[in-house]
């Protein structure tokens, strides 16, 4: 390595400046001394210990205190400023880039949630899941839905929240299901997502199908109803056909034709025509299942109300359907049922079309003469 020694010469009355390299060893030789301590009269000393060389060993984090700082104690519900340091990744040689310091706050605290916990997905939540731990999977999802919203992050709650659903599927845990994922929805429904609100309703209704149809059932018409009030009546559809098929598996015809007919009005304020009419088709069909031909006249004519219907294929055909049965013609009946129309219509609703007749269309038909033929009474206004 070498020094430089600048010399000031004076020739004729002008300051010249000579730069001389010397090399370090010989210039420390001839002066005794160091180049630093040659130009500035005092050796150099790190600014962080002001020993000797020799006694630089003992700079530690024993001896270097800082004493601007203080243990702080709070209180539960304090607000205080959370600082947060996040990295951009990881780098060779084990060093972590890091982003500038951010302050998040004010929150309130909550000290007796530990923190790894409070800010996300701790590493335990995803080591419970691979050893297959559910229930103390659910627990530290819980926990961190908990912390997300105390650091009010509704959205990562909620992801949370249908963490915790799963696990408590696991588990077998029925009714923390459906809680964790209506939860899970009102979490989405405060950051104004109704389409993840809708999701996460069905998710849990998915689940819940076989163990508690009745709970599915209320999950199912509370995701078609979040997604009505947004104006999205048509993602709704498929939501529609999950719960009739719950409702024709537990033999609860009636309700099965209530919520067809309620698909079919969903469907005409989203003007989707073609599953309008498969759908009051559908409950007609459903009406004749049950073996309640009145009923299923009564549900053809409100439907011909509506002119898309009136004037439809899926019209002719129940007006097929209600003519042989009015006949007592069976093989009409069973013509009509394997039709291209009744072929287009819900898997479910074509294997009970291709059932029809059920039971005794003669008797059917009697009984629906019988209650023609009843004489009116005078004093009966209603």
């Amino acid at each position: 390595m070498l020094g430089r020694v600048y010399l000031s010469l004076a020739d004729r009355g002008k300051s010249i400046y000579r730069c001389v390299n010397l090399h370090t060893t010989t210039l420390s030789a001839s002066i005794e001394m160091a180049p630093f301590e040659a130009l500035y009269g005092a050796p150099c000393r790190s600014p962080s210990c002001w020993g000797e060389p020799k006694d630089r060993n003992l700079l530690g984090p024993q001896i270097v205190v800082d004493h601007t700082k203080s243990d702080l104690t709070y209180d539960e519900g304090a607000l205080v400023y959370l600082k947060v340091s996040p990295r951009k990744g990881h780098h060779r040689f084990g060093l972590k880039g890091k982003l500038a310091p951010r302050f998040i706050g004010p929150s309130q605290g909550h000290w007796d949630t530990p923190w790894p916990i409070m800010l996300g997905p701790s590493r335990n939540t995803v080591a419970f899941r691979l050893a297959k731990d559910n229930a103390k999977a659910k627990l530290a999802f819980e926990k961190a839905s908990k912390g997300q919203e105390m650091l009010s992050s509704p959205w990562d709650a909620a992801k949370h929240m249908e963490s915790a659903g799963a696990a408590a599927k696991e588990l077998g845990s029925w009714s923390e299901v459906a809680d964790f994922y209506r939860r899970a929805s009102e979490l989405y429904n405060e950051c104004g997502r109704a389409q993840p609100a809708s999701d996460a309703l069905a998710r849990g209704a998915r689940a819940l199908e076989d163990a508690s149809p009745d709970e599915a059932i209320k999950l199912y018409t509370d995701s078609c109803a979040i997604l009505e009030e947004d104006g999205k009546e048509q993602m709704a559809f498929d939501l529609y056909r999950a719960a009739t098929n719950i409702y024709l598996k537990l033999e609860r015809y009636a309700d099965a034709a209530t919520f067809l007919l309620r698909w079919g009005l969903a469907a005409d304020h989203c003007n989707a025509i073609n599953s309008q009419c498969k759908a009051y088709l559908s409950a007609i069909i459903v009406y004749l299942y049950a073996h309640d031909l009145q009923q299923a006249e009564k549900c053809y004519n409100d439907c011909s109300q509506i002119d898309a219907f009136l004037n439809s294929d899926q019209n002719r055909c129940a007006s097929k359907l209600l003519s042989a049965y009015a006949e007592g013609n069976v093989e009409e009946i069973k013509s009509v049922s394997q039709s291209s129309t009744i072929s287009n219509l819900d898997h479910m609703i074509i294997r009970l079309a291709r059932k029809l007749p059920t039971g005794d269309v003669s008797e059917l038909k009697r009984a629906t003469t019988e209650e023609e033929e009843v004489p009116l009474d005078e004093n009966d206004l209603t």
